[in-house]
């Protein structure tokens, strides 16, 4: 990856605009380090000075923030809402089971499209951040204030924990430190958990298996995109040509962290590193998955018979041996042959959050990401891979609703939409995104209708089990 270059002006220009003589440095080196640090906080956007804090904290130090308490305010608040939802679940699990057994096919239903929605928002949020990052305008409000709302969608942990806070006085919590904590912590949670199923089964010999890698594969989903970017992050420097006299010393310093010096043995060990985790994450994760599902193929769209498509749906959720290995549930909102149109789906999000960092400028990244995005739109309108007609339509709206947020960034960064109709195009782009958040609850005469359809075929196939097993 090619670095982006910038050319620093020399001491005495610098002193020269600003009515002072030039202060004498103990290395030129550290000086010109300290001008391209400088250059960077004046050249590149805020969010790439600052990742955790927004531009209006640009002044105020970690130490601030710390003693201040802001830091820690997102944290507690979402500590008590988790613990307070477990005591409730925990005091009241037999109502919310009962409760969730009479509502299940409804609940699914609002599932499967939140997901949609909720991948589109942090496409959307990610391409926002990697747009500013290389130079592209600000999104104006209320657009832009409704995606700093929404960021917590984004499910970056290191943003969101003030890891800052923790490290001891006189340390950075930099670039390597937010990648060891993204990358390790995973692997971590994968390998606490292989160690407790398999002393489950030494307790209990021939007990249910516990499919872990499955189960860990349909959390990495959440987080996939946000990890598989600070990956990405570790190749992108700004490169300084800087001129000292008659000497030319050039700097090139981390995008994502200026901090960083990418000359140095630690930016190189960790590039290295990240191409290892490249291995585990943007690869390795589509490539396990798929494999998961590539094993139980010939259940999840059997060949031969004279089975219907949804004959084939209904079975498919009623096999126990699909139902063992979670992973499976990727592959159930889909039509039997698209079996493995996930793999197609987390490729698309990784894609248009992470490989869109191997662009070096605002050109190649916005020509790289519209043409993703129509691609992608063709893709969805044409396959129509879901099982629910209703959510692929849901699925293609949203896809659109990617597209005209790319092409808005197109008409901010080309000048043809500033002032009063760059903000009458954000609160339009605003009120469709609200508009398909309400699409979410909306229950069509078609898919009520299939909904119980769907339960009937349920409650008969237990009557006949029940049935044969008395007779």
């Amino acid at each position: 990856m090619q670095p982006m270059r910038f050319r620093l002006l020399s001491k005495r220009t610098q002193s020269g605009l600003r009515g002072k003589r030039p202060q004498r440095r103990p290395s030129r080196r550290s000086t010109t380090i300290s001008r391209a640090r400088a250059c960077a906080r004046a050249c590149v956007r805020p969010a790439a000075v600052h990742p955790r804090y927004p531009p209006n904290h640009a002044t105020i130090s970690t130490a601030q923030l710390c003693e201040l308490g802001n830091a820690w305010l997102g944290p507690l608040i979402a500590f008590i809402f988790l613990t307070t939802a477990a005591v409730v679940f925990v005091k009241f699990q037999h109502q919310l089971t009962d409760w969730y057994s009479r509502h299940q096919d409804k609940l699914e239903m609002y599932g499967q499209r939140g997901t949609v929605m909720f991948v589109t928002m942090q496409i959307m949020l990610i391409l926002d951040g990697t747009h500013e990052s290389v130079g592209g305008s600000k999104v104006p409000s209320p657009f832009g204030s409704f995606l700093d709302i929404m960021g917590f969608m984004a499910f970056d942990v290191v943003k969101f924990v003030p890891f800052e806070c923790m490290v001891s006085e006189g340390q950075q919590f930099d670039h390597l430190d937010a990648l060891l904590v993204q990358t390790l912590a995973p692997l971590m949670l994968l390998a606490g958990g292989q160690v407790f199923a398999w002393v489950q089964r030494r307790r209990k010999i021939g007990g249910k298996k516990h499919y872990v890698l499955s189960s860990w594969l349909t959390l990495m989903f959440l987080v996939l995109p946000v990890i598989s970017r600070s990956v990405f992050e570790s190749f992108r420097c700004l490169e300084f040509d800087g001129r000292l006299g008659s000497r030319t010393h050039d700097v090139a310093l981390l995008a994502s962290d200026i901090s960083i010096d990418c000359t140095t043995p630690k930016y190189w060990s960790m590039r290295v590193y990240a191409a290892v985790m490249i291995l585990v994450y943007p690869l390795g994760c589509p490539l396990l998955l798929f494999i998961v599902l590539f094993r139980h193929r010939g259940r999840l769209n059997p060949q031969g018979g004279d089975w219907t498509e949804a004959e084939i749906m209904q079975e498919r959720l009623e096999d126990p041996v699909l139902a063992e290995e979670p992973a499976n549930g990727f592959a159930y909102i889909y039509r039997p042959r698209f079996w493995w149109f996930e793999i197609y789906n987390m490729s698309r999000r990784l894609i248009l959050t992470s490989v869109v960092l191997a662009f070096r400028d605002l050109n190649q990244t916005v020509v790289f990401v519209l043409f993703v995005g129509i691609i992608t739109l063709v893709i969805e309108q044409e396959c129509k891979a879901y099982a629910d007609a209703f959510l692929s339509a849901f699925t293609a709206v949203c896809c659109w609703q990617v597209l005209l947020f790319i092409l808005f960034l197109l008409l901010l960064d080309g000048g043809f939409s500033s002032g009063k109709q760059a903000i009458a195009m954000s609160s339009a782009l605003l009120l469709a995104n609200l508009g398909i958040m309400a699409t979410i609850f909306a229950e069509t005469k078609v898919t009520e209708k299939l909904r119980k359809v769907s339960s009937a075929t349920r409650f008969s196939r237990f009557s006949r089990a029940t049935t044969t097993s008395s007779g």
